[in-house]
């Protein structure tokens, strides 16, 4: 599988790419790149296998709108809000990819999600070693040791 890369600006195979979002397509792709907001991928950016769009910020949201606030002044968490394979198996890869840059890259003390309240998502996070942190009126954060 593919190397870890990231979208640094919003271009035609972002918006194609962003388009096919199953979790979350209601998020504007205006919204997913900017001051502490992020789209990372696994492969190829023209033909990538997996694609993740995260957040760094200082406390773990419960709401879709928390993603977007640039209030933060410390981005210690890192929270991953869509995750979606495009190959089979790649969005695996693609969180321990991340866990491992977030670690090291961006220094993050603790990496969370704002997912779902689904089947789908509990058994992706729970089979990929996070634990349950929160369950939200409309979502759930789990989180991932680091």
């Amino acid at each position: 599988m593919g190397t870890l890369f990231h979208f640094t600006e919003i271009t035609e195979d972002v918006e194609r790419i962003v388009k096919q979002d199953p979790v979350r397509p209601n998020i504007p792709i205006r919204n997913r790149i900017g001051r502490n907001r992020y789209i990372a991928g696994l492969g190829d950016k023209s033909d990538p296998e997996a694609i993740v769009c995260y957040t760094l910020v200082d406390y773990v949201p419960a709401f879709e709108e928390e993603l977007f606030y640039d209030d933060c002044v410390v981005h210690d968490i890192a929270c991953l809000y869509t995750i979606w394979s495009i190959k089979k198996g790649a969005a695996r890869k693609l969180v321990f990819d991340m866990l491992n840059y977030l670690k090291v890259e961006r220094d993050v003390n603790r990496i969370v999600t704002l997912s779902p309240l689904t089947d789908m998502a509990k058994r992706f996070h729970l089979n990929n070693g996070a634990f349950l942190y929160r369950e939200n009126e409309y979502t759930i954060n789990y989180e991932y040791p680091l």
